[in-house]
């Protein structure tokens, strides 16, 4: 398995700040979500469409890879828009001659919305199709109302696409979905191309974030599991400071996600 970062977690840093970070780090792959204050992507310098030649130039020479392009593209909602950003993602991932690109089926992490689903698979077809032409392949996240893995699983049967897979967040499904990773991986596994980590501990009821292996979100057993079924994709800190500022500098807590994951892949 490889390691990977999100942007999440840097948000004040720039492009040349992010690849170093990578480079001296010795991560794989990083997960880009904006950079410093532009979230959306597309419109980031170094993937404008001129500038993408150079920037896939400037991975390959440090040999890190982008594993998806992840959109906040939530295709339970109604407008242009929604369907605008998800194609955006698609045109700048198929430019980059990149695999993948992540959108929502729930605007939250944790269920609270009614979703109207029937919108949901409409937009879903839409997407696929168009990431189809491009041979762009889309992701869904357990994020929300699809944290369980029978409520994605039908999601996805009732698309019917050939190029829709997941993107599993542990934290998701253990902590909303409330399942363990024995049991999401036995029905979702043959879905699963990008893995999400983070950590928490519940303080009074309120989800509180933690460097990976001081929650107790069942990581450990989650990377056994993956093994066990032969994941050979990422391993992705989704260290969400962008959203909370009160969370460790990214300084700390990318070390400290490579050392804790890298022991345990040691022992596998």
């Amino acid at each position: 398995m490889k390691t990977a970062f999100s942007t999440l977690g840097c948000p004040k840093w720039s492009f040349n700040e992010i690849l170093s970070t990578a480079i001296d780090l010795g991560f794989n792959g990083i997960e880009f979500r904006g950079v410093e204050k532009e979230i959306y992507t597309p419109k980031v310098k170094e993937f404008l469409k001129e500038n993408i030649a150079d920037t896939k130039s400037r991975l390959e020479n440090a040999v890190i890879e982008i594993p998806v392009f992840t959109s906040g593209a939530v295709l339970c909602q109604n407008g242009s828009g929604v369907l605008q950003e998800a194609y955006d993602y698609i045109d700048l991932c198929s430019n980059f001659k990149g695999s993948y690109i992540r959108v929502l089926a729930d605007a939250a992490p944790y269920p609270q919305n009614d979703i109207d689903e029937a919108l949901l698979v409409k937009n879903l077809v839409k997407v696929c199709g168009y990431a189809k032409d491009k041979d762009v392949n889309v992701c869904i996240e357990t994020n929300g109302a699809y944290s369980k893995s029978d409520n994605i699983l039908r999601l996805i049967d009732k698309v019917k696409c050939q190029n829709l897979f997941i993107i599993w967040d542990i934290h998701h499904t253990y902590r909303y979905g409330r399942e363990k990773p024995k049991y999401t991986l036995s029905r979702i596994g043959g879905y699963v191309r990008h893995v999400h980590l983070k950590d928490s501990k519940l303080d009074g009821g309120k989800i509180v974030y933690k460097l990976l292996g001081d929650g107790d979100v069942p990581v450990k057993d989650a990377i056994y599991q993956l093994h066990k079924i032969g994941y050979k994709g990422y391993l992705c800190l989704e260290w969400v400071k962008r959203w909370a500022y009160e969370l460790d500098e990214p300084g700390i807590a990318f070390p400290s996600f490579l050392f804790y994951v890298k022991d345990i892949l040691k022992s596998l």
